[in-house]
Formats: structure tokens, sequence, C-alpha cells
């Protein structure tokens, strides 16, 4: 049986490797104008990751989850992605993704099933928190790759 760690797991096998070839000048621009960086697109995964982990943990432990959601923009402006070294905001990205998926190995089989509402979003289970978190970090990937 597969995990639902492994997508992201392998995920991270390919994509660390590729933003570590992103030179400093090119991860301070905005990405649109008006938009967030790289570095602050980055960050905002490093938040995702954060939020996710507690997520789990928390979806793990108890059914019938409610949790809020959080202001992404305000996350990024109050932490100063933007001020982060390069390397270091990928070196940090990396950990907290790496934890997280230590984290979805250790859930139980019958946790997977535990249903979580997040913020106004539709009501989904422990798997569709970690399958929409892959899909999530694949989406802003291929932004930050492009």
């Amino acid at each position: 049986m597969t995990s639902p760690a492994d997508p992201l797991d392998a995920l991270l096998a390919t994509a660390a490797a590729r933003l570590l070839t992103l030179d400093d000048a090119r991860t301070t621009a905005p990405l649109r104008p008006g938009g967030w960086s790289r570095r602050q697109l980055l960050g905002h995964l490093v938040d995702s990751a954060v939020v996710n982990v507690a997520r789990v943990v928390r979806a793990a432990l108890e059914d019938g989850l409610v949790l809020p959601g959080y202001d992404q923009d305000a996350w990024v402006r109050v932490q100063g992605y933007d001020a982060v070294p390069w390397a270091d905001l990928l070196a940090w990205w990396l950990a907290e993704n790496r934890h997280l998926v230590h984290v979805l190995r250790r859930v139980p089989a019958a946790a997977w099933a535990h249903r979580v509402t997040v913020g106004s979003d539709p009501t989904t289970t422990l798997d569709g928190v970690a399958t929409s978190y892959v899909a999530h970090l694949r989406h802003h990937l291929a932004q930050l790759l492009a």
C-alpha cells in the first residue's frame, strides 16, 4: 500500500535540486506586478508545511475536526521572507516538508478517514488534506520554477 507521504517525498527529491539552481537575484523580483517574489512564495510554502503538520497531527487524533484557515498574505508579510537569503529559505522549506513526510508516515491507517473542515472549505478527510497539500505544492513549485 502506498502512503500519502510518497508523492510528497518524491516531489521533494526532484524539486529541491531544481530550486537550488535559482540565483539570488531571480528570487527577489515579483513573479507578476503586485505579486509575491519567489522568496515570498517559498516562504508561503514554509507556512503551508507548518500549518499542515499541525492539521495532520490534530486530525490523526480527532475525527470531525474543524480548523480555521489562515491569512496567507499577512503571514508572508509579517515574517519578511523577502529578506531571508534564498539558500536559507530553501533549507528551511525542505526541512519542514521532510518533517511533514515523517509525520504522514506515522499516521495510523484508521485516521486517514477522519473528517476535517478547514475554514470555509468543504469537509474532507485527512487523506484529502494530504492530497490537497501535495497539489497545492505542485502548483506553486511550477510557478517558482517557471
